[in-house]
């Protein structure tokens, strides 16, 4: 891992194309700016983790039940909806 001290207004630089700044710092909290191109995206650690997490928990699933649940997902809902615009209810 490389440590780097930063002050409030100052940067690094990632690959050309990722800016990180020091925005405040205040108690014991550090609050960052980040800027990276377009497409990317940029998340907190632990909510990174989880998603990872689940991306493994989805690729276990056997196909079988995968199918199951998708063709679950896909039936048209038979019966009156209340909420329809165009049921005279």
């Amino acid at each position: 891992m490389l440590l780097i001290t930063r002050r409030p207004g100052e940067g690094i630089v990632i690959n050309g194309s990722i800016e990180l700044q020091v925005v405040e710092i205040k108690g014991g909290r550090v609050k960052l700016g980040v800027k990276y191109p377009k497409g990317n995206t940029v998340h907190r650690q632990e909510l990174f983790v989880k998603i990872q997490e689940q991306n493994q928990q989805a690729a276990k699933v056997d196909p079988t039940q995968l199918n199951r649940m998708l063709n679950r997902m896909e039936r048209p809902k038979h019966g009156r909806n209340d909420n329809d615009p165009d049921h005279d209810g």
